[in-house]
């Protein structure tokens, strides 16, 4: 293919963490919705329809066969009546606005899809070849930088890549372009057309999988290209600086080439640093889009953590990973001291720089609006929803969705503390007794142990649990597990938030469900250890990993020891208040409601209006982040359940067929379930 930087790897500069982590929001079903998840149609002929001839003569009756040229005839009339329909399709397209053209790409037939980008079908490519593209779009994308590299591989000469001295230790930039975008997506658009151009029947299944998973892959890269970027560099869990540090402490130290590597990228860290507010003030005279008080609150907050050198990440986690190796004493010291003397003297001053300059424009937006009104913003956030969820359902029909919920588990909930009063009382008061002590270690030992039977096996090698140092206490994550690389998948690593998740068991019982067993690193394994192809897993898809991990968040409550009134009562409180934000979210970034409308929504549904300022700034500070863990988990639900009411299966094959399929959009994942690989 012979280009530098694919389709992906655009993707991952600005999203080198989220790629990596698999988190847990701080605030926030099994109830069916009436809502159907859109279901795309299969580009697979049946059997019957691939193999069935028409009959030339029936019982007691001779039918007259066409000839041969009569036969060609029609056969060429048919095509013509096929391509021209395909076409007018095509051509419909161009009249409808962002979010319906790429919600129609995403549901179209193969031939369909082909025929509107121009790529006719290559007889001649075969499987082993559509190997060989899944593993050089993989390359590609994880040779863009050797920090991305080193993430994702811990011996890249078992990927072919030998020669890795060409490879730029700059890890990329903040600010994109007009140019820089259309080279994205043109990069995205030929890499797409040389896919669709392989025969899609003759590939295996797992090769179809990816191939779908890759189809809509595109289609979103190509849909963030088409609109307005208002993605920001401050934004509340998504912000570069608390990310970027959170990258820098988890790059692992294998070797001493490691801390050499690096070296040579935290060169290029100060440069980034600026470019945040560098990005800010762009953003602000361009789209008139500045960050409000509250972004700038935490951006600032967590500017300070990492300017303090006390239990600093860059530092002391440097340090630790660097005594770990068992280097002579003489070179630990050197490289410690060099790497404090840089931190100190080069990238402190540039984040006191972004400071100040940060700190200069608090005021400038205060209270911040949704979305909605700024120019291309709600086109912007439509995409937004779609990454985020991956359903294919329009923000008016995933609100109904909401509604409908939020109706039915108040209810619900009320009617469980009405009836459970004392119950309720513990619960408010956190008097719950847990089977083991609140130590995270043992949690998941225990969830091994107590789940084991009714969730498919652990097979990772090891796992570590450990907190985070103060400075990188996000505001609003309480965990995440840290996706393993590729090569050594047994490494599976758990961080927790101890600040976020304090002295509540319940809260840490259930973060840990969701970071460990069953789910996060329970899903990732199995994912694994089913073929997943290596270009699956820069696929990051948070309605489904969000979605999965919620439901095992819930499910952990069953084998906990405490009543069912109990656990009901945990599940509905939290998956009302996801459900809550992620409806306040559409209303204020897809709607353009404002805060007395957010407090009137909230009043109406059985919440203190009080939180409404500190909701309606969540929502416009990150829009669209905790929509995953709400409605991510209504999708993986509903799909588990339809799938075993429709075939019959156990919840345990149901499990088994969802975590198999691996991170992709819930119409993709509808179409697979039951599928063996």
């Amino acid at each position: 293919m012979g280009k530098s930087k694919k389709s992906i790897s655009v993707m991952l500069v600005a999203l080198l963490v989220s790629a990596q982590l698999a988190g847990c929001a701080n605030d926030s079903s099994s109830d069916d919705t009436s809502q159907t998840v859109t279901e795309s149609e299969s580009t697979t002929e049946t059997e019957a329809e691939s193999t069935t001839e028409p009959e030339s003569e029936t019982e007691g009756e001779t039918v007259e066969t066409e000839t041969e040229e009569e036969s060609e005839t029609e056969t060429e009339s048919e095509s013509e009546t096929e391509s021209d329909g395909d076409a007018e399709e095509a051509d419909a397209l161009a009249d409808l606005d962002t979010q319906e053209k790429y919600f129609a790409l995403m549901a179209m037939d193969l031939s369909e899809a082909r025929e509107y980008f121009g790529v006719e079908e290559d007889a001649s490519l075969t499987s082993e070849g559509f190997d060989e593209f899944m593993e050089g779009i993989f390359v590609d994308a994880v040779t863009s930088d050797r920090l991305t590299l080193d993430q994702y591989l811990k011996d890249a000469s078992g990927y072919g890549i030998e020669d890795i001295s060409s490879i730029t230790y700059d890890p990329g930039h903040l600010i994109y372009t007009d140019e820089d975008v259309a080279e994205a997506y043109t990069l995205n658009l030929d890499e797409l057309k040389e896919m669709l151009s392989y025969p899609y029947d003759s590939l295996e299944t797992r090769q179809q999988l990816v191939f779908d998973k890759m189809y809509y892959e595109y289609l979103i890269a190509l849909w963030s290209c088409d609109v307005t970027d208002y993605s920001s560099n401050v934004s509340l869990t998504n912000g570069l600086i608390p990310n970027l540090a959170i990258t820098f402490y988890e790059y692992m130290f294998d070797t001493e080439e490691n801390v050499k590597t690096y070296a040579k990228v935290m060169d290029y860290l100060p440069e980034l640093i600026l470019e945040v507010s560098e990005s800010v003030y762009n953003q602000i005279e361009e789209l008139d889009y500045a960050p409000t008080d509250y972004m700038l609150d935490t951006t600032l907050e967590s500017i300070e953590e990492l300017i303090d050198t006390n239990d600093n990440p860059f530092i002391d986690g440097y340090n630790e990973k660097v005594e770990a190796l068992g280097l002579d004493a003489d070179t630990t010291a050197r490289y410690e001291e060099d790497n404090e003397t840089f931190y100190i003297e080069e990238v402190i001053p540039a984040l006191e720089q972004v400071y100040d300059e940060l700190e200069a424009i608090y005021g400038t937006n205060p209270d911040g609006q949704g979305l909605y009104y700024y120019d291309g913003g709600l086109e912007y956030y439509e995409y937004l929803v779609e990454n985020y969820v991956g359903a294919n359902i329009s923000i008016d029909d995933l609100m109904d969705i909401l509604e409908d919920r939020l109706d039915t588990n108040m209810t619900k909930l009320i009617r469980y503390a009405t009836l459970n009063q004392s119950t309720y009382e513990d619960y408010y008061y956190g008097n719950i007794t847990f089977p083991v002590e609140a130590d995270a270690e043992t949690i998941i030992e225990y969830y091994l142990e107590a789940m084991s039977e009714d969730f498919p096996t652990f097979t990772g090698e090891s796992y570590t649990v450990s907190e985070l140092p103060e400075s990188l206490e996000i505001d609003g994550i309480l965990a995440y597990y840290l996706i393993p690389r590729i090569d050594s998948i047994g490494e599976n690593v758990i961080r927790i938030n101890a600040s976020a998740t304090g002295d509540d068991e319940t809260t840490l019982f259930m973060t840990l469900a969701h970071e460990g067993f069953p789910g996060h690193m329970l899903q990732f394994n199995v994912q694994q250890s089913c073929g997943a192809y290596s270009v699956e897993q820069i696929i990051s898809h948070l309605g489904y990993s969000e979605g999965w991990a919620m439901y095992a968040e819930y499910k952990s409550l069953d084998y906990v020891g405490i009543s069912e009134a109990m656990s009901n009562i945990i599940a509905l409180d939290e998956m009302l208040s996801y459900d809550i934000i992620a409806y306040i979210d559409l209303g204020v970034n897809g709607k353009g409601w404002d805060v007395d409308d957010v407090a009137d929504v909230m009043d109406d549904y059985g919440f203190s209006s009080s939180y409404a300022d500190y909701f309606f700034s969540l929502v416009v500070g990150d829009p669209g982040v905790y929509l995953p863990y709400s409605l991510g988990y209504i999708m993986t639900d509903e799909v588990i359940e339809n799938y075993v009411e429709e075939t019959g299966a156990t919840y345990l094959e149901a499990y088994e067929s969802f975590m198999s399929i691996g991170a992709a959009p819930f119409t993709v994942v509808e179409e697979y379930m039951g599928t063996e690989f």
